[in-house]
């Protein structure tokens, strides 16, 4: 398959995606709610608020790029598309590859968003403080920077796996699910897995962004090619049972 039909395939995964969102009127009411209380929760506390407390609520991220990715490999089976989507003319390999990237593509979107929010969220409660300055911003735009992009490490993991959790749960090894979720409660973890690397134990969230972890560049590319390659195995065993155990 080439490159254009497999993104054909991404985008109409997100145009369905959009499509389910917009036949809920009610989420634009929760967004807005959502706003609306940041922004009472900022003036209510605001002398209490630490900017870099903030970035703590990453580490929720990585179980909702899981549900993310699980989410739109069952939304054709709850939608009543399987049938349709299964006997597409293309390699299942492809169908599956295309539901991966389109939960990557998400959850980079989620990350990026959060992380322009906490900006926001951020000069708020500073100005709010009064204490705001330029320097005390672009601190913390940096360091939340490197710290939301190893958050975003393990992205392609927690991706595979809800995938690969997506298609056990409508196969003939739909019995293992349950399996797999106590995994994904441990795996979601898995950021601190790699904190607790050797080299790791001095990552800080320090208000200066030069101090925010004193690593030698390779441990990282160790880790990330760790990772690539546990996604890979994820998705070709995911691809496998697409081939043999899962019907329409």
């Amino acid at each position: 398959m080439n490159t254009s039909t497999f993104l054909f395939l991404v985008k109409d995964e997100f145009r369905r995606r959009n499509s389910a969102k917009h036949s809920n009127k009610w989420w634009m009411f929760y967004v807005a709610a959502g706003i609306l209380i940041g922004l009472i929760f900022a003036a209510v506390f605001a002398d209490n608020i630490d900017p870099y407390g903030v970035m703590f609520m990453s580490f929720g991220f990585p179980y909702i790029t899981f549900v993310i990715a699980f989410g739109i490999v069952i939304r054709e089976w709850k939608n009543g598309t399987a049938g349709w989507w299964l006997t597409l003319p293309y390699p299942r390999r492809s169908l599956i590859l295309s539901k991966y990237a389109a939960s990557i593509c998400t959850a980079v979107i989620m990350h990026i968003i959060f992380w322009v929010g906490a900006q926001l969220f951020v000069a708020y409660a500073l100005i709010l403080k009064g204490n705001f300055n330029f320097h005390s911003l672009t601190a913390f735009m940096q360091t939340s920077a490197i710290w939301y992009g190893v958050i975003m490490m393990v992205i392609p993991f927690m991706a595979a796996f809800g995938t690969l959790t997506g298609v056990v749960s409508r196969s003939r090894l739909k019995p293992l699910t349950p399996m797999l979720w106590i995994v994904y409660g441990f795996s979601g973890n898995s950021l601190f897995w790699i904190l607790k690397s050797p080299h790791l134990n001095k990552l800080q969230l320090a208000q200066n962004p030069n101090e925010i972890f004193i690593v030698q560049s390779h441990e990282f590319g160790w880790i990330a090619l760790g990772i690539i390659l546990l996604s890979g195995i994820l998705i070709s065993a995911a691809t496998v049972l697409m081939n043999k155990q899962v019907e329409g």
